[in-house]
């Protein structure tokens, strides 16, 4: 009897340490849930308020009239909208590195500038102009379809121009580190084969030949100061444009950019990115590109 009685309440023991263990995995499904939807919340808000930054911005770029007017290239936008403090920061491609098109002479300057070692410099330029290039030429430092395939890379070079800056890291000369590092100041959309220095971030500035130190920081000053004449005059505004959106709303922050193509009277987006890393404030309080 005493047996039976043990038996029974040994079973006992056993169907409430399951009833417990359902009961607890049942609560962290509800909180992981509660958590999925928390996050699936801020994600479209986030993206909402980078949606309203974006067009914001451009209808700004769309207004431009005179040189007095706010300017892409003499600092940030600072918007309030639905409660919420939105950054804007507006670049002209024109400023940009197009990849398909920039001088070698360019590129090294940069490359080396953003901390890339000198001998691995001549390697990534290689590298760019074997995938570019429609023949298996093998470059001193580049890589065709072969050296792909030696590393067991399941593409070769492709033999076209770059169509996407994510191409380039593809490429067995850049890792993450040092492609998420250059990928703000590149572009495919510029359709010049020149950076034009007015419009150039600080980190290409310093990489342009023929652009001593004092006219950087010349240039750099003159952008922030705007011109006292009131007459209209004629603005050399760029078609492409990169908006990026920096958001802080209490405890909220939300980062995210859009290309956009500007015509006379509109514009049209190119392409989204959502969820980008926060912005590095640099020594001089000017605010440094930065993507993922």
């Amino acid at each position: 009897m005493k047996r039976q009685q043990g038996v029974v309440l040994i079973l006992v023991l056993v169907v409430i340490v399951l009833l417990m263990l359902v009961a607890g995995a049942m609560t962290t499904t509800r909180r992981t849930d509660a958590a999925l939807t928390f996050n699936l919340v801020d994600q479209v808000k986030g993206q909402a308020l980078v949606q309203a930054g974006v067009n914001y911005a451009a209808l700004r770029l769309l207004g431009m009239r005179s040189d007095s007017d706010w300017r892409p290239e003499r600092g940030q936008l600072h918007w309030q909208f639905d409660n919420a403090d939105l950054t804007i920061q507006v670049q002209d491609v024109r400023g940009l590195i197009n990849l398909n098109k920039t001088s070698n002479a360019v590129l090294s300057a940069f490359f080396e500038n953003m901390g890339l070692a000198e001998e691995e410099v001549p390697i990534l330029i290689d590298q760019i102009h074997d995938w570019r290039d429609k023949n298996q030429t093998h470059r001193l430092n580049g890589a065709e379809d072969e050296e792909y395939q030696d590393l067991g890379l399941p593409y070769g070079a492709k033999d076209a121009n770059f169509d996407h800056i994510e191409e380039l890291r593809l490429l067995p000369a850049i890792n993450d580190i040092f492609f998420a590092k250059i990928k703000p100041y590149l572009t495919i959309r510029n359709s010049g084969t020149r950076v034009i220095p007015a419009f150039a971030p600080e980190a290409i500035l310093r990489a342009l030949p023929n652009v001593d130190e004092a006219t950087v920081d010349n240039l750099l000053m003159n952008r922030q100061n705007a011109t006292n004449s009131d007459s209209p005059i004629t603005v050399n505004i760029g078609k492409y444009f990169v908006i990026r959106v920096d958001i802080k709303q209490a405890d909220f922050i939300y980062s995210g950019q859009a290309e956009i193509q500007l015509q006379r009277t509109h514009f049209n987006i190119l392409s989204w990115q959502y969820g980008l890393k926060p912005q590095q404030k640099k020594d001089n309080n000017e605010t440094e590109l930065e993507n993922n």
